[in-house]
């Protein structure tokens, strides 16, 4: 069995609290809890255990890394990433943003560049 909770306002400095709490009938269970977007999860905490909440504060980034072993829809680990990781604050970047990967003379250091797209 599954709940679909929607239309969840975030509190004033922009977390969703979501709180398991227990069901008066019987003594309630933990549960895995997950924000998705377009159908997509997007995070998810798991265990969460009754009385206990969980608080997620998602803020407009996205980040680059160079992977390997990765099949588009994967979930990939730190020993795929063959770069640093780089993140942007999509906040920058207001009309969009164009990202360029630069490897350095010799191979095997990557690193990302982004300009605000042109409108």
């Amino acid at each position: 069995m599954c709940s679909i909770v929607t239309g969840i306002a975030g509190n004033p400095d922009g977390t969703i609290v979501i709180e398991n709490k227990a069901p008066s009938a019987w003594n309630g269970r933990k549960f895995d809890v997950g924000i998705y977007k377009d159908g997509k999860l997007l995070v998810t905490q798991k265990d969460v255990h009754v009385g206990n909440q969980v608080d997620f504060l998602l803020q407009p980034r996205l980040y680059f890394a160079v992977v390997r072993n990765v099949t588009i829809g994967d979930i990939f680990t730190t020993l795929e990433i063959t770069s640093c990781m780089t993140e942007f604050d999509l906040d920058q970047f207001p009309h969009g943003m164009e990202v360029t990967l630069n490897e350095a003379p010799g191979g095997g250091q990557y690193s990302f560049y982004a300009v605000n797209k042109s409108v």
